[in-house]
């Protein structure tokens, strides 16, 4: 039995008028959040006979939102997800655990149980790993453990809509489809798939690193073996207040539509190299020369994520109606800081 987490922060950091002194302690926050996952493993029933959940045909969706602060096990995840055999989207929103060692072992239980088992029927899949700074305190935002991004990759080849926030870099997920991989690609000697069904990406990065960052590069080079990609996004969660937008659906040729913020002023750095790679990506999902469109927003706050979101096409995808309310309704009421 787990032990009774102390009570040392009776009202977590705030007095009673309403003023915060200080953030929550580590038992408070525990208290919220949870020292371990949820997970139901049936132990007690009968012993040397396996259980499950029971089979629901009925269901094709399955949705965990920011709501909820605890955790659940990817295991438990994992059996909910195969009792479901027509399961057709799968979204997660959880809580980044300030415990880094504990959020270590979360990500890798989502490489080992959840990403592998993902079902073929499956044709959505939102992933959301939600902050604050009261929660978080000076852990780094997106703390990624290298084999996530690739585990990601492989587990949704077969995916129609995919976005992924937060617990990933675009960077990493786009890693390696480099020159080298292009090359092989032209020459036939390449034999990766790619997303033959995939028609909306959206993904976070940190920040762009001037000219020479590659990942724009890598992502159009991954974007060819997206035959019917319409709408690609990839927004940071840095200091860059931008938005990357591929559009190949509506009206017109394909386009690049870059946003960012007035703070930002500058733009995300495409170089010709960059446009080319875009210009074949625009032959292969529609007719004429590829469009670039600057949009400067008149907020002053893209920066925080509930602007961002809010600003992107697939913001639908990204996060639940419901939970771009409550991130909205809980800046304005300064309940996260």
């Amino acid at each position: 039995m787990q032990a009774k987490l102390p009570v040392d922060d009776e009202f977590h950091g705030w007095k009673a008028d309403g003023t915060r002194l200080r953030r929550p302690s580590d038992n408070a926050k525990r208290r919220l959040l949870g020292s371990a996952p949820l997970l139901q493993d049936f132990d007690g029933f009968d012993e040397g006979k396996k259980r499950e959940f029971p089979k629901a045909t009925a269901i094709t969706s399955l949705a965990i939102t920011r709501q909820f602060y605890r955790n659940f096990d990817p295991r438990l995840i994992s059996s909910l997800m195969n009792s479901f055999p027509r399961l057709r989207c799968f979204r997660h929103e959880w809580w980044y655990h300030f415990d880094l060692q504990l959020k270590i072992k979360y990500n890798k239980q989502y490489q080992q149980f959840l990403l592998p088992n993902i079902p073929r029927t499956l044709r959505e899949l939102y992933l959301y790993e939600d902050f604050t700074r009261i929660l978080r305190g000076d852990i780094p935002p997106m703390t990624t453990l290298g084999g996530f991004a690739p585990r990601i990759l492989e587990a949704t080849r077969h995916l129609e809509h995919l976005a992924v926030s937060m617990t990933i870099s675009a960077h990493h997920f786009f890693e390696k489809f480099d020159q080298d991989f292009l090359r092989r690609y032209d020459l036939g000697v390449e034999n990766d798939e790619g997303w033959p069904n995939l028609k909306t990406l959206a993904l976070t990065y940190m920040t762009v690193y001037g000219p020479k960052d590659p990942m724009l590069r890598h992502a159009a080079i991954a974007a060819l073996l997206m035959p019917k990609l319409t709408i690609m996004e990839l927004w940071s969660l840095g200091h860059d207040d931008t938005i990357f937008r591929y559009v190949a659906c509506g009206k017109g040729p394909p386009r690049i539509e870059l946003s960012c913020s007035k703070r930002r002023g500058g733009k995300l750095p495409l170089t010709p190299e960059t446009l080319e790679l875009w210009q074949r990506v625009a032959r292969k999902h529609g007719e004429g020369d590829l469009v670039v469109e600057y949009r400067v927003s008149e907020s002053r706050k893209l920066a925080l994520r509930y602007e961002m979101v809010g600003e992107t096409h697939l913001r639908e995808r990204i996060l639940s109606d419901v939970s771009r309310y409550q991130q909205l309704w809980e800046y304005r009421h300064k309940s996260i800081c």
